[in-house]
Order: C-alpha cells, then sequence, then structure tokens
C-alpha cells in the first residue's frame, strides 16, 4: 500500500506536469522532473537519451 504523504507528492507532481503541457520531443521541464524525482528517490538517472528521455537504473543487490 502507497504512503499517503507519498501519493499527495506524486498527486501534486502529476498537476504540475499537467498545468505546463509540452508536446512531442519538447518535454525538457517533464524530463527535469522526472530526473530529479529518481536522483532524489536515489536511483541512478541517465539523461539525454534521445534528446529527452530519461532512465533510471534500479540496482538489486547481488543481481546481475
Amino acid at each position: 500500500m502507497i504512503d499517503n504523504e507519498l501519493f499527495d507528492d506524486v498527486v501534486a507532481i502529476r498537476r504540475d506536469i499537467h498545468r505546463h503541457p509540452e508536446t512531442e520531443f519538447d518535454v525538457e521541464r517533464t524530463a527535469a522532473i522526472a530526473a530529479y524525482q529518481l536522483k532524489h528517490a536515489g536511483i541512478d538517472v541517465r539523461k539525454n537519451i534521445g534528446k529527452t528521455g530519461v532512465i533510471g537504473n534500479l540496482r538489486v543487490p547481488g543481481a546481475k
């Protein structure tokens, strides 16, 4: 079950993204938000994949 505070944070992020719509590959602001949130959660982040793509790399101890 999701924590209420986390749920409220995710809803706020979604509302912010919807208040500032971006189209097609012009999504620099949205990509920056995604990268920031992933990094803030302790996830390794790769940015600028295919221009504005973001990859969060989840590392599992002992996994290959």
